[in-house]
């Protein structure tokens, strides 16, 4: 009877593969059976947790869209609607609801009670019960990155590129958000892995004799379906940006290989319809429940409005993502430009589609068209390119892998030094950002000694970066700059972050709970009106014009209002310091007074609570 073979891969062993030395042929067999086995996703899943899991309670509301989407989904709970996403009673239906639907069944399960003083019973206002979801969602991306790397190249480079994945700053960053974008990001991974199956397929088909090759052109019907489930998602999730991407890969894919009748076997009428039943009930709902008039001009202005023109400020010039893509996507950025130019000639090099290079041309469909899309659109934000880090992360390992086994030669490049050097420096200025954000009273508490405990590490990487490279050892300065992302992610967003005087919000809802009965006060908020102070207040402060506080005071003889102030000495004739001296001719008595850095609008404000009684 014949026995399953189970990748007995030693410690030893991995640890060589990971420092590049020369094993033998079995010994390599075992590495890929291991990258191919479960032992691998539990790597992976460990990894994510080292890298998310830390600041994720600690790290209070951040503004401005965290906030925003957490305190929504706190009021679809508690109100039990749960078509219409509403804050302070205002509808908001720039986003879809899916993201919605997951945070507030977290809440639910996990609890989302206000707590004895208010500030939540978890602590931070229960931010973190809303961010379940994006981690979940973050592990589910790694690991389907890893199954499709699977499908496209050797195993090694499937682990190796979900681990870039994992730890790039982007969607670490991101998976400590209680936002859209993990899910927008799991929701285009699993589409174009079933898309990919799919054309996978149709490619198998063409290249195979010519018998039987029509019957075996249609793949199979649980792929197709996938798919189209999977873009459903998608544009429940973040509207039409998944269906862009696979619209636009698509394409690409069609001109590139001069083949269209593949797209049928995609049935995308059937697809249509599915998506349509999906999507549509809520759209419908929406549009009768607040007027279709409204609702099409917030999808309007959240589609064309904001690639016409820049939203809310956020600007950049062509070339902005690709920039950013050499500091977001690190380490991983080490050989993302050669892996890029290699694909493109090993993908696109010939006439006609080359045998074996698939996969790299669903890669450049699935990067390269989006990519230029959000280059060109008027609105740029950061976050806006992740769904296309999975390809990226594909490539950049196989890259890597590519450049391993030719040796070290590569190495002495003049070309090739200039940019390792671009990227240790990346690296070393992200491991320096502990001590820009760190609390101030920390740091100067902690001395030159302590500062210098600080540095040497980040010293030492450094070197450890350098000499690696040096060798021509690539795998193994990833795996130097991976432990230390791990490392970085406990400092920086479990200690650093967290106890930093951004934290504005924060210090007013303490203040306010230190106060008699402060968790069922009225509030008001002038000047100072973030969402994430809304959402620390749970949804009762109100956001009032310096000019309708006198009637709010007459209304809300036992409340409390915060106004900011102009800095430490008031201007009068400024709408916010009439305010103050509205303050005190009706003999309302200052509680406390608040300082930090606004980072939502990068610069040091101060806020002054003031109540009837003093209390």
């Amino acid at each position: 009877m014949p026995t399953s073979h189970k990748p007995r891969l030693t410690l030893r062993e991995l640890a060589g593969a990971a420092l590049e030395r020369r094993g033998t042929q079995a010994s390599g067999a075992r590495v890929r059976a291991w990258c191919e086995s479960w032992h691998a996703g539990v790597t992976l899943i460990i990894l994510c947790l080292a890298v998310y899991l830390p600041g994720l309670r600690s790290i209070p509301p951040v503004d401005r869209d965290e906030s925003r989407f957490a305190q929504a989904s706190r009021t679809m709970l508690e109100s039990g609607d749960y078509v219409v996403p509403r804050i302070q009673g205002k509808p908001r239906l720039n986003k879809p609801p899916l993201i919605y639907w997951l945070q507030a069944a977290s809440a639910w399960a996990l609890g989302d009670g206000p707590g004895a003083d208010g500030l939540g019973e978890w602590g931070n206002g229960n931010i973190w019960v809303f961010r379940v979801p994006s981690v979940l969602c973050a592990i589910g991306t790694v690991l389907l990155t890893w199954r499709l790397g699977l499908r496209m190249f050797d195993a090694r480079a499937a682990v190796l590129g979900a681990a870039l994945l994992a730890v790039c700053p982007m969607v670490v960053w991101d998976a400590h958000q209680a936002r859209a974008d993990q899910l927008l990001l799991l929701t285009t991974v699993g589409a174009m892995h079933a898309l990919f199956a799919c054309w996978k397929h149709t490619r198998a088909a063409a290249m195979a004799p010519a018998a039987g090759v029509a019957r075996a052109a249609r793949p199979p019907v649980v792929w197709v379906l996938t798919f189209w489930i999977w873009i459903g998602l998608g544009a429940l999730a973040k509207g039409p940006v998944c269906p862009m991407i696979a619209g636009l890969a698509i394409v690409m894919l069609c001109v590139a290989s001069r083949k269209v009748r593949w797209v049928w076997s995609l049935q995308p009428v059937v697809g249509l319809c599915v998506v349509a039943g999906m999507v549509g009930p809520w759209v419908w709902m929406v549009g009768q429940a607040n007027g279709w008039p409204e609702y099409w001009s917030v999808v309007w202005h959240e589609t064309i409005g904001r690639s016409a023109e820049a939203a809310e400020g956020h600007w950049g010039p062509p070339g902005y993502h690709t920039v950013l893509l050499a500091v977001l996507f690190w380490p991983g950025s080490l050989l993302t430009l050669a892996a890029v130019v290699r694909c493109w000639k090993r993908g696109l090099g010939g006439r006609r589609l080359r045998a074996g290079r698939s996969a790299e041309m669903f890669l450049l469909a699935w990067a390269v068209p989006a990519w230029i899309v959000f280059e060109l659109i008027a609105t740029k934000l950061p976050h806006y390119t992740m769904p296309l880090y999975p390809a990226i992360a594909m490539l950049s390992a196989r890259a890597t892998l590519a450049a391993t086994s030719r040796g070290c030669s590569t190495a002495r490049k003049i070309a090739d030094w200039f940019g390792y050097s671009i990227w240790i420096a990346i690296g070393a200025g992200i491991f320096l950002v502990g001590a820009v954000v760190g609390s101030e009273e920390v740091w100067a508490e902690a001395g030159v000694m302590g500062r210098l405990t600080g540095v040497l590490p980040v010293v030492a990487a450094v070197m450890l970066l350098y000499v690696a490279l040096r060798s021509g050892r690539l795998i193994q300065a990833l795996a130097v700059a991976l432990l230390g992302v791990v490392l970085w992610c406990w400092i920086v967003l479990g200690w650093a972050i967290p106890s930093s005087p951004i934290w504005v919000s924060k210090r007013i809802a303490v203040e306010i709970a230190q106060l008699p009965r402060g968790a069922s006060k009225p509030l008001a908020l002038v000047g100072y009106q973030e969402d994430s102070a809304v959402f620390w207040m749970r949804g009762r402060a109100e956001r009032i014009l310096p000019g309708e506080l006198a009637t709010w005071m007459d209304t809300h003889p036992d409340g409390v209002a915060v106004v900011q102030t102009l800095g430490l000495q008031d201007t009068l004739t400024s709408p916010l310091g009439e305010a103050h001296e509205a303050m005190k001719r009706a003999h309302w008595t200052r509680l406390f007074d608040v300082g930090g850095y606004n980072y939502s609008i990068g610069r040091n404000i101060f806020v002054r609570g003031y109540s009837r009684s003093g209390d």
